[in-house]
């Protein structure tokens, strides 16, 4: 029998991990209720517990990522914004749903452009299918399209990238 290497972890990084857990779970809870509230702040416990873990990955099509980023570069009215946005993207990523988990100001924040310029460059991600918008009510929520992106693995990947949008971008950039 093989024996395989397991990274230490002393108590108090076993703690640390069985709290996030526990108050991963407490959060979920509330989704229904809160969901921006929630997603925030599980996108925070996952990037606390990743950075505790080592790095974060996120499963990227190369392809389709870089159909995005020649069209964000031939075809956004706002292309260094829209190119920002886009990588900030990755960084805000739950790992569980694949919800962009950002408020508008560090939309604005990322990208150094205004509240008007960050609305056009979500509606371009959106209108090419690199991002997906889910609205209730007045609220909105962005999350990558699988095809491009995910943190998901096996059979909740494939599930998740047959029910995505195609990318809407066509070779050359043109949409």
């Amino acid at each position: 029998m093989a024996a395989g290497v397991v990274r230490f972890a002393s108590k108090a990084q076993l703690l640390k991990r069985s709290q996030a857990g526990e108050m991963r779970q407490s959060v979920l809870q509330f989704e229904v209720q809160a969901p921006g509230v929630v997603g925030q702040m599980l996108a925070l416990i996952d990037r606390n517990t990743a950075a505790e873990r080592g790095w974060s990955f996120v499963m990227l099509s190369p392809v389709q990522n870089r159909l995005v980023v020649r069209w964000i570069m031939a075809n956004s009215r706002r292309p260094s914004a829209a190119l920002a946005l886009w990588a900030e993207c990755f960084c805000h990523m739950r790992t569980d749903t694949g919800e962009v988990v950002m408020t508008r100001q560090q939309m604005m924040d990322a990208t150094g452009a205004s509240t008007a310029h960050v609305s056009v460059v979500l509606a371009e991600l959106v209108g090419m299918g690199a991002l997906i918008r889910h609205q209730e009510g007045r609220t909105v929520r962005w999350f990558m399209n699988p095809n491009v992106g995910t943190h998901l693995a096996g059979v909740a990947r494939e599930r998740a990238q047959r029910s995505a949008p195609v990318l809407k971008v066509m070779k050359g950039g043109a949409s």
